[in-house]
């Protein structure tokens, strides 16, 4: 017997999708449209179809970007890629730089960090909301390529100004990068950033857990700060 979707699970792999990608009102179509007892392994060719041929209340557009997050929440970097650029080809306003950046994180995921850097830069220009988000896939870009001090100019010009939703990955790159840079009192600084600023996040805790609550002020094992 083929694997079937419920409703409940539709809306789970919806909300995965959206951990990695960012939400946007509207976009969301296609799933609902999709009756809630499809296989799983049906998916991609019932978001292929309403792709193509159309379905009552969903843009091409919206099929397509959904048909990117299936493949990318499954590790299918490369489908996800192509089916996010004809998400982007085919939405119009805001939408469309929510697909590029879809677009530039399964680029990423593939090795293709060049492609990915361009469709960020192109983001961060398209998208006031989006901008921080872009910037920190600019410097994930760089990281990958091992130019990391590439990677720290970004992030140091992202996080002098509010980074929103991209704050907590930031700083916590940031300060891993100014240390290896044996810049420690910027390190020490965007550490207690990360403390105070985002408490809850899952890059604080991390820190915590290596450096301990003071050492995350003090600037990490070491410090000589009495």
């Amino acid at each position: 017997m083929r694997p079937h979707v419920t409703v409940s699970a539709l809306a789970a792999l919806v909300f995965l999708a959206l951990l990695a990608l960012p939400a946007q009102a509207g976009l969301d179509a296609a799933w609902k449209a999709i009756p809630a007892r499809v296989p799983t392994d049906s998916l991609p060719v019932v978001l292929r179809a309403m792709e193509t041929r159309g379905a009552p209340g969903v843009r091409p557009g919206e099929a397509a970007y959904a048909l990117g997050q299936f493949r990318y929440v499954r590790g299918e970097y490369a489908p996800a890629a192509d089916a996010y650029l004809r998400a982007y080809a085919r939405l119009t306003g805001p939408d469309r730089p929510v697909a590029r950046y879809a677009y530039a994180l399964a680029a990423l995921a593939l090795g293709n960090t060049g492609a990915a850097r361009v469709a960020f830069l192109q983001v961060a220009d398209e998208s006031p909301e989006l901008r921080a988000l872009a910037q920190l896939g600019v410097a994930q870009s760089w990281d990958a390529e091992r130019h990391p001090e590439k990677a720290l100019d970004v992030l140091h010009a992202l996080i002098a100004h509010d980074p929103g939703e991209a704050g907590a990955p930031a700083l916590e790159r940031f300060a891993a990068l100014a240390s290896q840079f044996h810049r420690d009192p910027e390190a020490r600084v965007a550490r207690t950033r990360l403390a105070l600023h985002y408490p809850r996040s899952i890059e604080a805790a991390r820190l915590g857990a290596s450096f301990g609550v003071r050492g995350l002020m003090d600037g990490g094992p070491g410090s000589s700060r009495p």
